[in-house]
């Protein structure tokens, strides 16, 4: 289905992946290096259109990551029209639009501004760049929580950027896709009183907790489109303190983190796991990670991203669980929250994992 509940029209997905073929490549294609200059949608296949398995939406099917702005990539393919690129990122690959990609002229040139030694990360949910008349491509910019952009060297920033005093500010450099897309980097003004750290924070249970609750209460979104769902919310919380963590189920499984697993154990081992567990770790669940806050008795607490679930009806006639859109992040009870099998999220946990907390 469409996002507007209209079914798909017969053959879509052979005309989306007639877009590319491989042989639409040279044999050897030689790769390019790229930066985004904008949060970007990472599709399975080249294009936008919104495509779910039912009428009531939920997840897009071509949904496949997102890329944050001024973040690297490795250019492995492009579309014969030149208006997608298939993409590698650190932690995702998928088809972005080449409109959202600036290309560096060469590999030297773009190590120049990914690899930097001074950079800093945003750590409020987003932040918005100021309105300059003079750089307009930066007018409509925002960055998420997570977002690393390099510095200018103390020594390189002028007393004055386009006509703005930058003793109050830090002088970020931010990626801008030229006319013939090639990459321009541009300095920018960003106040020294806004949300943003200098380097990486420290990496203690307190201050993930801290990055977390300022998510709480925005949009879910899977994947990223338009919104964080559980992997993309660990992931921007954990870029503040430099680590890249998985964007799946099967990723965090595999990772070679320290890990404690609880699958098929009882309640009151998950229960004695957490009392000796630090706030902020991760727990691992059938739905995503989310961030622990503690545990109360026989139930614990988490922040998490969370779709469509299921609570406990408000009439006492009634035992069957009521669906609720709840669409965000937020604090929740595991044990109060359920899953579309029935089950509550507490029954779901599979692992404890600690990325260096203690």
């Amino acid at each position: 289905y469409l996002a507007d509940a209209t079914p798909a029209p017969a053959g879509l997905i052979s005309q989306l992946q007639a877009k590319f073929r491989p042989g639409d490549n040279e044999p050897w294609y030689k790769v390019r290096y790229g930066v985004s200059v904008t949060t970007a949608d990472l599709r399975t296949l080249p294009a936008a259109d919104r495509l779910y398995a039912s009428k009531s939406a939920g997840a897009d099917l071509l949904q496949a990551g997102r890329m944050l702005p001024a973040e690297p990539c490795v250019i492995l393919a492009e579309t014969k029209d030149k208006a997608w690129l298939y993409v590698q990122t650190a932690g995702a690959h998928g088809w972005v639009a080449s409109l959202k990609i600036a290309v560096a002229f060469t590999r030297e040139h773009w190590l120049s501004y990914v690899a930097t030694g001074e950079f800093a990360v945003v750590t409020a949910p987003s932040l918005r760049m100021e309105k300059d008349d003079a750089a307009p491509a930066l007018e409509t910019l925002e960055l998420p929580m997570g977002t690393k952009v390099p510095l200018m060297p103390p020594a390189n920033v002028p007393a004055v950027v386009r006509g703005r005093a930058s003793a109050d500010s830090l002088a970020v450099l931010l990626p801008v896709r030229r006319a013939d897309g090639k990459l321009q980097v541009v300095p920018a003004l960003v106040p020294r009183t806004a949300d943003i750290a200098v380097g990486y924070l420290p990496l203690t249970g307190e201050n993930v907790i801290k990055q977390a609750m300022k998510l709480v209460g925005t949009r879910y979104g899977h994947m990223g489109a338009s919104g964080r769902d559980p992997y993309v919310m660990v992931s921007d919380i954990f870029r503040c303190f430099g680590l890249e963590l998985p964007m799946s189920l099967a990723g965090w499984e595999a990772a070679p983190l320290r890990c404690l697993s609880l699958k098929d154990e009882s309640s009151d081992i998950k229960l004695l796991a957490m009392r000796k567990s630090v706030p902020g770790a991760i727990l691992l669940g059938d739905q995503g990670p989310y961030v622990f806050l503690g545990q109360y008795g026989d139930d614990a607490y988490a922040i998490a991203a969370l779709p469509v679930v299921k609570v406990q009806p408000k009439s006492d006639l009634s035992y069957a669980l009521e669906p609720l859109p709840y669409n965000g992040i937020g604090l929740i009870s595991l044990k109060s929250i359920y899953s579309e099998s029935g089950n509550d999220l507490f029954s779901g946990l599979r692992a404890i994992i600690e990325p260096a907390l203690r």
